[in-house]
């Protein structure tokens, strides 16, 4: 028979497995609130796909093709917004407006920095998490930022990497800004 001490323990060991496997985000409401970034990106896709970077790739294969994951991964998860993503420059509707995946970026990188091409961010090293600034730019001017970390994803090709993309993007134009991060406890299946 179980103690009452063991079962407790055995419990907490669980919630902790839970939240290795979970998938942590945060919309951090700058410089644009999303109502007005929700509105800047449906004018920006209302003449095609928004393009979309990936940097400093974390997986084996090409950038184009961890962007086109995640662009095929976001669609239809912003609510009132009807925005297709391309990894391909040439069929973005408005090529200036793009969404930026910057993996490993260190804590202290500005979105103004992933919006700058010409301005190196700095980097982490990391085997322990996932993570990644994403921001909506204008050129190089940041409209909005969020963060995204979950524990080790296998590759881009892994139902929980599409999760996390969804849900980075769902973040990221979150009709409200409450201020506060979201947590998935477990990667819901696809």
């Amino acid at each position: 028979m179980l103690s009452y001490h063991r079962a407790a323990c055995l419990g907490l060991v669980a919630v902790g497995l839970l939240s290795c496997t979970g998938l942590r985000t945060i919309n951090y409401g700058q410089p644009y609130q999303p109502t007005s970034a929700r509105s800047f990106l449906g004018w920006a896709a209302s003449a095609g796909p928004v393009l979309l970077e990936v940097r400093d790739n974390p997986f084996p294969v090409p950038p184009p093709v961890v962007a086109s994951t995640i662009a095929t991964a976001a669609f239809g998860v912003i609510p009132g917004i009807p925005a297709r993503f391309t990894a391909d420059p040439a069929e973005a509707g408005r090529p200036e407006w793009r969404v930026v995946y910057d993996f490993n970026v260190a804590p202290s990188t500005s979105s103004a920095q992933i919006c700058d091409p010409n301005v190196p961010a700095r980097r982490v090293a990391t085997t322990d998490q996932l993570t990644a600034l994403v921001v909506f730019c204008n050129e190089t001017r940041p409209i909005i930022a969020a963060g995204a970390w979950s524990a080790p994803i296998p590759g881009s090709e892994s139902p929980l990497f599409r999760q996390f993309a969804r849900h980075s993007m769902a973040t990221l134009f979150e009709p409200q800004f409450n201020g506060n991060g979201h947590d998935i406890p477990e990667f819901p299946a696809d």
